[in-house]
């Protein structure tokens, strides 16, 4: 819906209907000009309605800006009378949000969120406008413009302060774009690291970096989620009583809140995950502990058995968690438990089956609204020296997992899964495979119709390649990136995967040569744009950088 502003000065009119108006320069009781002469005046009124000159975006313009206001310049000062007045609404006909403000000539549009990456759309000026003197605009008129490609901008340093080190940069994004990023931060002396946090706000580019706990303890190993109207929660590490799990919440409109001690005698590394509707499931260890909006955090949750070793979470729209772990005691298979709403934490059952097999490690989990997920995971096989393999098995809610299977083609060692998942049941997995004398990063695809595709590599340069991490939009297409080495240092790739096109060329994210890039970190809007963030080295310190592709 578009909102008028009516905040502006409203002119007299000078004229009604073409009638001749007198303005009477002496009404002062009985006596008679001194020149004898009639005391008023005679002036033509104004009939001419206001007419546009000019409009921004042009008339099938292309390369414009997601971010750009609609604007039209009249040939005289107007005013705004009614909704609508100007509009503007996609290919599917949907009006957008926006304000619609008027400045002497010139109305403007301000939209409340960007657009699409080449997509077309059409503005409207509507009736709602006329001059000073009442002349409506009665020339409706409608033009069409095309927004710029989508591309990587330019890569910044998001915290300039360059007297320590920053390292392990996690990233949150919203629906509209907004990104929350925490690192951790210090020296080689352990005692002072911390955690520091920014924000993106789209459209308007990264604010200022700060620390977003004061404890004087080591704080390290953070994590960060947000829902879809960019409020989060980032958690993490810290020595004080012990080793305890610490969280702090930012909340839209009023930024980061206090830091609170969250999980007491937590053995391990925090994760967070966090739904559309701002529920969300902190793990540590052997600990969970649920985030409601409104009520904010309940009494912490033992899982009926140990979640072992490397434990990853997903959320559902209705707050049901669903957690697949590595066990570490005796068979280092992958298994998962399932949280339920008011009913907790039900047995652990096996996600894989695969006793004929040796251990199995690195499981990684993407779900969706409705409780659907994927899990995949690396696998060794006796029968190949051993080799490692990447295997993949699908949940449902109401049929449990189906059954597990391979997905890499290849003899050789495969390692460091990545998985995301949309909501219409797609997938896309990426790793690390070996042919014998190098890393290389492969992927491949799931449709819930047509099932797995095939397995292919994703770049082919000379040097070592992995690290890979993966997000995938609404519409199925998806983003990756990863590390590569160009013989002299590492840089971070990323290419592309279009639904129906394929793989587009692979590109550089950022263009510093002072030193390697690691740790990238990439998250996708409900519009397909990206955020990615790492850790580089500017020679002296490790610093956090950030790049878009809009």
């Amino acid at each position: 819906m578009v909102t008028i502003d009516t905040n502006y000065p409203r002119q007299v009119r000078r004229g009604l209907l073409g009638l001749t108006v007198l303005f009477c320069t002496s009404c002062g009781g009985d006596s008679a000009p001194a020149d004898g002469k009639d005391a008023s005046t005679e002036v033509d009124a104004d009939i001419t309605a206001p007419a546009y000159v000019l409009t921004s975006p042009a008339a099938d313009e292309t390369g414009v800006s997601r971010y750009t206001d609609i604007t039209v310049e009249f040939d005289e000062s107007v005013v705004l009378k009614s909704a609508p007045a100007l509009v503007l609404v996609d290919s599917d006909g949907l009006e957008l949000a926006g304000t619609v403000t008027v400045n002497g000539a010139v109305v403007t549009l301000s939209l409340d969120a960007g657009l699409v990456a080449e997509a077309t759309y059409t503005a409207r000026i509507d009736s709602g406008i006329e001059d000073s003197a009442g002349n409506p605009f009665a020339e409706a008129r409608s033009w069409s413009f095309q927004i710029s490609p989508r591309s990587w901008g330019s890569a910044e340093i998001i915290e300039p302060i360059a007297n320590q080190g920053s390292w392990d940069p996690k990233l949150g994004v919203d629906d509209l774009g907004n990104a929350l990023v925490v690192w951790q931060r210090g020296s080689t002396n352990i005692p002072d690291w911390s955690i520091w946090a920014n924000r993106y706000s789209a459209g308007n580019g990264w604010g200022t970096a700060h620390k977003i706990e004061t404890n004087e303890a080591v704080a390290a190993y953070p994590d960060v989620a947000t829902d879809s109207a960019g409020n989060g929660i980032a958690v993490w590490y810290q020595e004080i009583n012990g080793t305890e799990t610490w969280s702090n919440r930012y909340q839209v409109g009023s930024g980061w809140g206090t830091a609170q001690v969250t999980l007491g005698n937590s053995s391990d590394f925090p994760k967070i995950e966090m739904n559309a509707s701002g529920t969300a499931l902190a793990i540590a260890g052997r600990q969970t502990i649920r985030y409601q909006p409104g009520t904010g955090w309940e009494a912490s949750e033992l899982p009926v058995a140990d979640f072992g070793g490397q434990p990853t979470v997903a959320l559902d729209g209705s707050g049901n968690a669903l957690a697949v772990f590595r066990d570490g005691i005796v068979s280092f298979d992958i298994w998962f438990s399932r949280l339920a709403v008011n009913l907790g934490w039900a047995s652990p059952e096996p996600v894989e089956n695969n006793d004929n097999l040796g251990e199995a490690s690195q499981p990684q989990l993407a779900g969706d609204l409705a409780g659907n997920a994927t899990a995949v995971w690396s696998q060794e096989d006796p029968g190949f020296d051993p080799e490692w393999s990447i295997w993949a098995n699908h949940y449902a809610p109401l049929t449990g997992w189906g059954t597990p299977e391979i997905i890499d083609s290849n003899a050789l060692d495969a390692w460091s899964p990545k998985v995301a998942r949309d909501d219409s049941g797609r997938a896309m997995v990426v790793w690390e495979q070996s042919d014998g004398v190098r890393f290389s990063v492969w992927a491949r695809r799931y449709d819930p119709i047509d099932g797995w595709g095939t397995a292919e590599a994703i770049e082919s340069q000379d040097g070592e390649a992995g690290a890979p991490e993966v997000a995938l939009d609404a519409d199925g297409n998806a983003l990756v990136v990863w590390l590569e080495h160009d013989g002299t240092r590492l840089n971070i790739m990323s290419r592309v995967h279009e639904l129906g096109e394929g793989w587009g060329d692979a590109e550089l994210v950022e263009q510093n040569s002072s030193g390697d890039a690691r740790s990238p970190q990439i998250a996708l809007d409900l519009a397909g744009n990206a955020v990615v963030v790492w850790e580089q080295s500017d020679g002296a310190n490790t610093r956090i950088w950030s790049n878009r592709r809009e």
